[in-house]
């Protein structure tokens, strides 16, 4: 059987979820290569899928049927990442860029890939930085253990079964699953500096009742200021402003662009491009 292999190859795995209340058909495809058991890998998405389902803390699912499709060759089927360049590296705001990307198959020639790139409108002046890497790095940094749903713990602890997940539904859930990165995928993802912040109205320097405006207020004492941090006060008070503005979710993501490609995908490359001013 194909999971009773135990050794090197590459594996294509399908899976199929069924259920009377999920939304379709949920379907999960990837790619995997090992060197050395390639049987465990294949199990990365099952394993995945049966927890999101089972133990999600959203929705009770009621699964009716499950089809495995799982192919595994000998053959070493990857791909590294040797560089990654923009066709041109200064930009403006709104613009699109098209990026080359090098990829030698194992023991093969350089191929190419090409990827495009959206700077947002709202970008601000200045250098981004951009990586281009293999996909499936937020599955896991190196190989997997053989129980890849469970953590580890002492002989005699239960396992953790609760799906983590910012979802607020369990069709969002699912679409996370579904939609997750492949190995097989080449990955561009750069965090744009966004303006999002209001321009501040001008005002007079003199004000409309002729008053001389007032002093600037001096700094704060900085001996003062370990004190309200080591007391666990507001800061607030001290510089006359709300510090209670935390940084958005939405802020926090980057931007990626994937490509899919027929080789399981290996390493990482960046570069600078120049924003210029609109």
């Amino acid at each position: 059987a194909t999971l009773d292999r135990v050794g090197s190859g590459t594996a294509n795995v399908r899976l199929e979820f069924r259920g009377d209340n999920l939304p379709g058909r949920v379907i999960r495809d990837n790619m995997y290569y090992s060197d050395s058991d390639i049987a465990v890998w294949t199990l990365v998405d099952l394993m995945e899928g049966l927890n999101l389902f089972l133990h999600n803390s959203l929705q009770e699912v009621d699964l009716t049927g499950l089809d495995i499709d799982i192919s595994i060759e000998k053959r070493r089927r990857t791909a590294s990442i040797e560089k990654a360049s923009p066709r041109v590296f200064q930009v403006k705001p709104g613009d699109s860029v098209e990026v080359e990307v090098q990829i030698r198959p194992y023991r093969d020639e350089v191929e190419t890939r090409v990827l495009r790139m959206e700077v947002p409108a709202d970008t601000l002046p200045g250098t981004m930085t951009v990586t281009v890497r293999a996909g499936g790095s937020d599955y896991y940094f190196g190989k997997p253990p053989v129980h890849t749903t469970f953590q580890d713990m002492e002989d005699g602890d239960e396992p953790m079964r609760q799906v983590l997940s910012g979802a607020e539904s369990l069709d969002k859930l699912i679409e996370q699953y579904v939609n997750r990165e492949r190995g097989s995928e080449i990955v561009l993802e750069y965090f744009p500096f966004i303006d999002t912040f209001p321009v501040a109205e001008e005002v007079d320097d003199v004000p409309e009742n002729g008053e001389s405006p007032e002093p600037p207020q001096p700094l704060p004492d900085l001996d003062l200021m370990v004190k309200v941090q080591n007391e666990d006060e507001h800061f607030e008070d001290f510089f006359g402003y709300d510090s209670s503005w935390s940084w958005n979710d939405e802020n926090n993501e980057p931007i990626r662009v994937r490509l899919d490609t027929s080789f399981v995908m290996e390493g990482l490359a960046s570069f600078d491009v120049e924003v210029l001013p609109k």
